[in-house]
């Protein structure tokens, strides 16, 4: 199946037992465990590919900043050098009002 642009679309027929709407990690995540237990998937993405928000953070999915979870694991972190390793891992091309 091709991409289709919302108007393009007359009518609509598809069913599944699963449908994802995004494919970013957490849709792609859906996709699998839904195709490994045996069910038919379909996924709605808006994009031209996958990826989602994580792939526009450079595939980078961080829970950093010195959130509870971290500390609560002993992690000493703060949001100071979460954005500065961000900077260092995404390269020159980092975009620093994003981080």
């Amino acid at each position: 199946m091709r991409p289709y642009a919302a108007a393009d679309i007359g009518t609509w027929d598809l069913t599944a037992d699963v449908v994802v709407a995004g494919y970013g990690v957490a849709g792609a995540a859906a996709v699998v465990e839904a195709a490994r237990a045996g069910a038919e998937v379909l996924v709605l993405e808006r994009a031209g590919g996958w990826g989602g928000a994580a792939a526009m953070a450079g595939g980078f999915i961080y829970l950093g900043g010195g959130i509870a979870l971290q500390r609560a694991c002993g992690f000493d972190d703060s949001p100071e050098a979460t954005a500065a390793f961000l900077m260092a891992a995404m390269g020159p091309g980092a975009d620093a009002a994003k981080i």
